[in-house]
């Protein structure tokens, strides 16, 4: 049985998302309602961002959680070089004890945010680290994925298969008694249309965009079948929801940067405790 544990998660920081909907006739009204809840009333979009990030490393340093996580979307565009190296500087300031772990979003590892690619997950290994890998934290295996993977599997066929042989090996090797945690920056699973507060007329379908197309959601659940997979913690939509799906739960957290639903900005503290899953968002 794993030991008490504590983490604190958070995820679509999406420095230049702001600023990218300030620049378009369609979604300005609608960033500029988010800066002005802001400390700073006179801040652009990225300074927003940043005073947010800047909120959520402070939280951590005081916090002391047994380990900080990001799920994913941590800039807007990979391309962006001063972006990267803003993120990258905020995120010296926790304290060297937390550990810190990142997943990949789509805009992490896609120049065309829809579609990754094999230059922009060099860039992201360069500056952010692995796009898929595990660790262990008080007797639970947590997992990271990059779920660009899954939603376009025929892009990188390749890494696509890879990244399931690796999770094959890995769960080869642990009994099914061990709680385990993934973390992705899409959901595997939502079921539903997405509303999106942006455009009062504006739906999308979750299959293929919010969540996991469904031949890829089932390669990836046929992987894990038989394991103690407690949950999917998960970012991509800017807004909370939880669902469960093979009775695995799958939980979004809203974003750090700009939220695009009814929830505002914010972040999740999970605790484990003697196996049991318990977890708390709150606003920035």
């Amino acid at each position: 049985m794993s030991s008490n544990l504590k983490f604190l998660l958070a995820t679509d920081s999406q420095l230049g998302m702001a600023d990218n909907f300030i620049s378009r006739i369609d979604r300005k009204e609608f960033a500029y309602k988010w800066i002005k809840n802001s400390d700073n009333e006179n801040n652009i979009g990225l300074d927003k961002e940043l005073e947010n990030l800047r909120k959520i490393i402070s939280i951590a340093n005081n916090l002391k959680p047994d380990f900080f996580i990001i799920t994913g979307d941590m800039i807007d565009n990979i391309q962006d070089d001063n972006i990267i190296k803003k993120f990258r500087l905020e995120l010296n300031k926790l304290n060297n004890e937390i550990d810190l772990f990142l997943v990949p979003g789509n805009h992490d590892v896609g120049e065309n945010p829809l579609v990754p690619s094999s230059s922009a997950i060099k860039k992201y290994k360069t500056f952010f680290g692995n796009d898929y890998y595990s660790f262990e934290k008080k007797g639970v295996l947590f997992i990271v994925i990059n779920s660009s993977l899954y939603m376009n599997p025929s892009v990188l066929e390749s890494r696509f298969l890879q990244q399931n042989e690796f999770l094959k090996d890995l769960l080869k090797s642990y009994d099914s008694n061990i709680p385990i945690i993934f973390f992705t920056h899409h959901p595997p699973y939502l079921g539903e249309v997405i509303n999106i507060d942006f455009d009062s007329d504006s739906q999308k379908e979750s299959e293929g965009y919010w969540e996991f197309p469904k031949i890829t959601r089932e390669i990836l659940f046929e992987i894990i079948e038989e394991k103690n997979v407690l949950a999917f913690l998960t970012g991509h939509l800017h807004q909370n929801k939880n669902v469960k799906f093979n009775n695995v739960d799958i939980i979004v957290t809203s974003s750090l940067g700009l939220p695009l639903g009814s929830d505002p900005s914010g972040y999740r503290i999970v605790e484990l405790n003697e196996g049991v899953l318990h977890h708390s968002f709150y606003t920035l």
